[in-house]
């Protein structure tokens, strides 16, 4: 943890989660594009970042690494809607990589009601929908 940098922090200050498959459990893959959408989420603050495969940042020439609280677009009734593929997209898009597979993290700090979330099933936490749209 020193050479990474990391400080632990524990669960009543921030929640992790993360996804290598979409929401019909099939991996994700670069080759794939996907949508990635949620209702806002009831924390101080959130961040949704894509990795490759190896859990490094995606390098890329807009140097677009994740979405947070405060970035991100918002529809009208505060959802949001992120596109996960290798071509720049309109609105929200994260780059993936060239190839391999990927993972999704999204962190979530100063939860409300974290004890409940905690002590239950993550499903119960209203994590955004990852949806294949088309492999190429």
């Amino acid at each position: 943890m020193a050479r990474a940098g990391r400080l632990p922090i524990n669960a009543t200050t921030a929640l992790y989660f993360f996804a290598d498959k979409d929401s019909d459990g099939e991996s994700l893959e670069s080759i794939c594009e996907y949508v990635i959408e949620g209702k806002p989420i009831n924390s101080a603050w959130w961040s949704l970042a894509a990795y490759d495969g190896t859990g490094r940042l995606i390098p890329n020439k807009a140097g677009r690494h994740s979405f947070n609280r405060t970035d991100v677009a918002r529809r009208a009734d505060g959802s949001f809607r992120i596109v996960l593929a290798r071509n720049a997209r309109p609105g929200n898009w994260l780059p993936s990589a060239e190839q391999g597979s990927l993972r999704l993290v999204l962190r979530a700090y100063s939860l409300q009601d974290v004890e409940r979330i905690v002590d239950s099933d993550a499903n119960q936490f209203n994590l955004p929908t990852i949806r294949k749209v088309v492999c190429r």
